[in-house]
């Protein structure tokens, strides 16, 4: 049987996405916000016939979870090195399941333009998708991700005017994009 172009060893993917989420949780983030838009771009390596590596950087918004806020948005960079398998990717529509680690940057823009920023943190993701070919090496795909943030959300120049109730947060995001297979 000969192997697809898109599972020889060393086949580079480029992917563009955007996607909706939302945050939940008992620190700042689930509690002051709720959802919104965000964009990504990533690379793709072909390690194995079932096995790529990743990385991917995004910048996700979400909005305040009421009008009275304080906030107008939280603005979170996502760097992360995922591992994706693939049972079989072959096929036209191609499900994998998706597992990675990184970290972020959360940008606190309050409606006065002031930003703060509560520092990076770690993130952790996992997730499933399929990739929809809809030529040899171009493909739809999509997925529906878990991201967990790690940190309180609390800038420097807040501490002891706010309190934390936790240092976690879980994130779910639905991402569509455009993937590209190129030659090695």
């Amino acid at each position: 049987a000969q192997i697809a172009r898109i599972e020889e060893t060393g086949t580079i993917g480029i992917t563009a996405f955007g996607q909706y989420g939302a945050v939940n949780g008992k620190s700042r983030y689930g509690l002051d916000f709720g959802s919104g838009l965000g964009l990504g771009v990533g690379l793709r390596y072909t390690a194995s016939r079932h096995v790529l590596l990743g990385l991917n950087f995004e910048n996700q918004a979400y909005d305040p979870n009421d009008g009275g806020s304080e906030f107008k948005r939280m603005n979170v960079q996502n760097f992360l090195a995922e591992i994706y398998y693939f049972p079989d990717h072959t096929r036209d529509a191609a499900v994998y399941f998706v597992g990675g680690f990184g970290f972020y940057r959360p940008e606190l823009h309050l409606g006065d333009e002031t930003v703060l920023f509560p520092g990076e943190g770690l993130v952790l993701e996992g997730g499933m998708g399929a990739e929809f070919f809809i030529r040899e090496s171009w493909g739809i795909d999509a997925s529906v991700r878990a991201i967990g943030y790690f940190g309180s959300g609390i800038a420097d120049q807040e501490v002891g005017e706010v309190t934390e109730d936790a240092t976690w947060s879980v994130g779910v995001h639905a991402k569509v994009g455009l993937v590209i297979y190129i030659l090695r």
